[in-house]
């Protein structure tokens, strides 16, 4: 049986790192370090979960949740925010958009 592929798309290399430590090996991890590249391959492949920083180099993750929510291939893809906004109106504008969940980095360890 295949593992779940996951795509993050997340710019600090420390993020990425703590995320696959606690998936293990049980996941199949793709990542993307800025919003053009984790776009491209969020349109280009077939994931089961995105997760998504909103601050991000090149093209912002309210940007690409937008794209990703119009458009068919990935409009039922779950997106899961993980981010260090903690703003009520960030959260909210998220789950607006079609995010799952939305998790401040800084409330997690």
């Amino acid at each position: 049986m295949p593992k779940p592929k996951i795509l993050i798309i997340e710019d600090e290399q420390t993020v990425i790192k703590a995320m696959r430590i606690q998936m293990g090996n049980d996941y199949d991890i793709v990542e993307a370090l800025d919003g053009e590249e984790g776009l491209s391959l969020a349109l280009s492949g077939h994931f089961d979960l995105i997760i998504l920083d909103l601050i991000l180099p090149k093209k912002g993750g309210f940007e690409i949740l937008k794209e990703l929510k119009k458009t068919t291939r990935t409009k039922d893809t779950p997106v899961l925010i993980v981010t260090c906004l903690g703003e009520k109106g960030e959260k909210k504008k998220s789950l607006a958009m079609g995010a799952e969940d939305y998790l401040v980095k800084t409330q997690f360890s």
